[in-house]
Order: C-alpha cells, then sequence, then structure tokens
C-alpha cells in the first residue's frame, strides 16, 4: 500500500509540473 501512495504523489508532482510549465508558456506567450 505504501508503494501504491508514492507513485500516486509522483504521478500528482509530475502532473503539477507539467501543468506549472504549460501556465508558464502561456503566459509568456501573453507577454
Amino acid at each position: 500500500l505504501l508503494h501504491r501512495v508514492e507513485v500516486i504523489q509522483l504521478n500528482e508532482d509530475s502532473y503539477r509540473i507539467k501543468y506549472r510549465s504549460s501556465i508558464f508558456g502561456e503566459k509568456s506567450v501573453q507577454s
């Protein structure tokens, strides 16, 4: 169970990184 939780957390972190990078990309394009 602990291993599964760690995998889920890693997936969430990777998703957040992609989401943030997309936001920064949009801001850079607007500016």
